[in-house]
C-alpha cells in the first residue's frame, strides 16, 4: 500500500546496496533511463509514484534569505521573518484528493531533518533527495557526510514510529470552506498559508464537517449551491460566525468592523466584506480579528521563526502538536506554547530526545516551556 512507502531518490552514480542497509527507505524512485539501483528484498524500485501517491511539486523549506545580502532573513508586515513551508499544501492536497498518500518533491535545502519533519507533521513524505556533496560523501565514506546521513534516517525512523498521528484531525477554531477553483486557488492557498504564521489554526472543511468550530471562512467566488448555503446559514443559526465572500441572506447588512458588514442570523452572525477580499495577509489578519482571540486554540510565545500543527485523535484522548523551526537554530528567548484546553500530561518528543514537560495552569488554559531546539519538537498529550 502506499501510505506505508517510505520513498527515497536514489542517487545516479550510486551502485552499493549496502548504503541501504539498517535504513527505513522500502521504495526508491529512479530516473526512467537510469540504472544501477539496488535490487534488494522488500524495496519497490519505481520511476514513477504509484497511483494511490499525489505528488506535489514543494519548496526547500527554510527562512527566506534577505535581499540585501547580509545573511539574515527577509521579514513581513510584522516583523516575522518569511518562510518557505509545504505544510498548507499537504493539507489542502490532502482535502482534496481523500484517500491518496501525499508526495512532497523538492531539491534538498540547508536543513535535510526540516525537510523530513515539514512534510511528516503534516501527514506527507518528502522524497528524499540527498544534495551532492551529501551523496557522495557518504559513498566516498566521509565522516560529515556519513553523520548527516545517519541523522535523515533517524529522522525519517522517528515518523515511521509515530504514524499513528497522520489519523490525528486538526484542532482548529476556523474552518475554510471552498471549491478551490481557479478564481479564488491563489486567496484561499495564501490564507491557509499565512493564517499558520498567526499561529490561526485553519481546518479544510466538507459540508458535513462543520461541527465543533466557533467560526467559517466561505471562500468562493460565485455563490453556493442551496445546500451549501442552508448548511452555512443552519451553522449562523446555531450560533456560529460565517464570514462570506458574498452575501448568503437577504437580511440587512449593518457595521461595526470596518470593512465588514453583518447580518444577525439567529443565534450568529453572517459577515461579508464590503469590497471584494485581495490580499491575503490582510484576509488572514481580519479573520483572526473577527473570530477574536478569545478563540484561540493556540498561542504561541517567542516563537517567529515557528509553524505549529495541534492536532488530536478522533476520541480526544490524545494529541500532538508539531512544533517546526524554519530558522534551523535556537532563538534568543524561550519558547512556550500555550492551549486552551487543559491537557493533563504531556511528553516532549524529538529526534534525539524523548521528556516529560512541565505544564503550568493559567487563566487561559495551560502553558508547556520548552528548551531549546533547532528544527524539530513535538508535544504529545494526553487528557
Amino acid at each position: 500500500m502506499a501510505e506505508n512507502l517510505i520513498p527515497f531518490r536514489w542517487p545516479e552514480g550510486w551502485s552499493d546496496a549496502n548504503l541501504l542497509a539498517e535504513t527505513p527507505f522500502n521504495c526508491l524512485l529512479v530516473e526512467g533511463t537510469q540504472s544501477g539501483a539496488p535490487v534488494l528484498s522488500g524495496i519497490r524500485v519505481l520511476t514513477a509514484p504509484p497511483a494511490e501517491v499525489h505528488l506535489l511539486e514543494g519548496v526547500a523549506p527554510g527562512t527566506r534569505a534577505s535581499r540585501k545580502g547580509d545573511g539574515s532573513a527577509d521579514s513581513g508586515p510584522t516583523g516575522k521573518p518569511w518562510i518557505d513551508a509545504n505544510g498548507w499544501q499537504i493539507e489542502l492536497a490532502r482535502a482534496l484528493h481523500p484517500g491518496k498518500t501525499i508526495w512532497v518533491e523538492h531539491e534538498a535545502g540547508r536543513d535535510l531533518l526540516l525537510s523530513v519533519a515539514d512534510a511528516a507533521a503534516y501527514g506527507g513524505r518528502w522524497v528524499v533527495t540527498l544534495p551532492r556533496t551529501v551523496r557522495d560523501g557518504i559513498e566516498n565514506g566521509e565522516g560529515a557526510a556519513e553523520s548527516a546521513w545517519k541523522a535523515l534516517t533517524a529522522a525519517v525512523r522517528f515518523f515511521t514510529r509515530h504514524s499513528g498521528w497522520e489519523s490525528f484531525e486538526p484542532v482548529a477554531s476556523v474552518g475554510l470552506l471552498s471549491d478551490f477553483g481557479k478564481d479564488v486557488a491563489f486567496l484561499a492557498g495564501e490564507f491557509l498559508n499565512l493564517a499558520a504564521r498567526r499561529p490561526l489554526p485553519v481546518r479544510i472543511l466538507t459540508a458535513d464537517s462543520m461541527a465543533g468550530l466557533p467560526c467559517i471562512v466561505h471562500m468562493d467566488e460565485h455563490p453556493p449551491d442551496a445546500a451549501r448555503r442552508d448548511a452555512l446559514l443552519g451553522f449562523a443559526e446555531a450560533g456560529g460566525l460565517v464570514i462570506s465572500s458574498g452575501a448568503l441572506t437577504s437580511l440587512p447588512y449593518r457595521g461595526p468592523a470596518p470593512g465588514y458588514a453583518f447580518a444577525r442570523v439567529g443565534k450568529g452572525r453572517v459577515v461579508r466584506p464590503v469590497e471584494p477580499w485581495s490580499d491575503p495577509y490582510q484576509l488572514a489578519a481580519d479573520v483572526h480579528l473577527l473570530v477574536t482571540r478569545e478563540q484561540d486554540v493556540i498561542r504561541l510565545y517567542n516563537g517567529a521563526s515557528l509553524n505549529v500543527r495541534y492536532l488530536q485523535d478522533r476520541t480526544g484522548t490524545r494529541g500532538v502538536v508539531h512544533l517546526l523551526n524554519f530558522a534551523g537554530t535556537p532563538g534568543a528567548h524561550p519558547v512556550t506554547v500555550a492551549l486552551a484546553r487543559r491537557w493533563k500530561r504531556a511528553r516532549l518528543l524529538g529526534f534525539d530526545r524523548a521528556e516529560s514537560a512541565a505544564i503550568e495552569p493559567v487563566r487561559y488554559g495551560i502553558e508547556i516551556p520548552l528548551p531549546d531546539f533547532s528544527t524539530y519538537l513535538a508535544i504529545e498529550l494526553e487528557a
